[in-house]
Order: C-alpha cells, then sequence, then structure tokens
C-alpha cells in the first residue's frame, strides 16, 4: 500500500481515534496496524533519501501556504462552475482533525451549482489513505463501476 505521513511528530493525531474520557485521554487509534505500517514506512523514506526532508518542508512552505489557499479556492470554482465545468468529489474523513470534516460545507459553498461533492468517510481521519483505502477505491470507481487502470496500479503497490 502507498503511504503519504510525513515523518512529524503532530503527525499520530491525523490518524482516526476512538472518542477517549476526559478531554481525549485514553482515546486509541481506530487503525492501529495501518497507523505502525505507515509510520514503519514513513520511517524508512526519510531515513533512506536524504532530500526528502526538504521536499515535504517545501510542500508545507509554499503550497499550503495560507496567502495562497484563497487563489487554490478560486480555481476549484472555476473546474467547478466553469464553461467546462468538471465534477469534483472530496472524499473526506469524517473524524479529520487536521481539516475538520464539519468543514465541507464550505468546500460545496464553491459550486453553487451542485458540481462538488462529499463522499463522507466514516470513522477515518485525515490519513485515510493510509487507514483504510477500499472505501476510498470504491468512491473513485468510473460512473459505469470499472476501476481506471491507473488507479489499479496505484492500489496495487
Amino acid at each position: 500500500r502507498p503511504c503519504f505521513l510525513p515523518k512529524l511528530s503532530h503527525s499520530h493525531q491525523a490518524f482516526a481515534k476512538t472518542k477517549g474520557g476526559f478531554l481525549g485521554f485514553g482515546a486509541t487509534h481506530r487503525h492501529p496496524v495501518a497507523k505502525a505500517e505507515a509510520y514503519a514506512l514513513s520511517a524508512r523514506t526519510f531515513d533512506e533519501n536524504s532530500q526528502f526532508a526538504a521536499v515535504v518542508m517545501s510542500i508545507a512552505l509554499y503550497f499550503l501556504n495560507e496567502n495562497l489557499l484563497e487563489s487554490y479556492r478560486q480555481e476549484l470554482r472555476v473546474i467547478a462552475n466553469g464553461d467546462n465545468a468538471c465534477r469534483v468529489k472530496f472524499q473526506w474523513g469524517t473524524e479529520d482533525v487536521v481539516v475538520p470534516y464539519t468543514r465541507f460545507k464550505e468546500a460545496l459553498a464553491l459550486s453553487p451549482s451542485g458540481n462538488i461533492t462529499i463522499q463522507a468517510l466514516e470513522e477515518m481521519g485525515h490519513e485515510s489513505l493510509d487507514e483504510d483505502y477500499a472505501p476510498i477505491t470504491k468512491g473513485t470507481r468510473h460512473p459505469d463501476g470499472r476501476i481506471t487502470e491507473g488507479m489499479k496500479e496505484f492500489f496495487a503497490s
């Protein structure tokens, strides 16, 4: 399976957890095996690729820069509402704490025409692809039910 988890000290929060007791203490990860596998692959990736940390930081500091987010939203508006509008589906973990699922209405509002849809990934967090990719592959099937060749290769790795 592919792993997209960067080796960052706060990344453990990105995996979905059960509801814990007082202030969340006692919560456990819903997908502990997937989390352990992702961490092991992440550690190897950082250890074996000397430039990987720089790549992660470049993405974090440039592409995810708050000043650019509005331009990304504008591009999404054009894609979903323009003359050649496309349908866009967000697959969003209901227990995502990085970008909370409760913000899905903001995404939907970018396309009054209804070309943006949300697929809720129940009991999954920000690292949904690492937690359980089956609901994601099911949600990315062609409308006639088949999976594209590219998706087969991606999820077979």
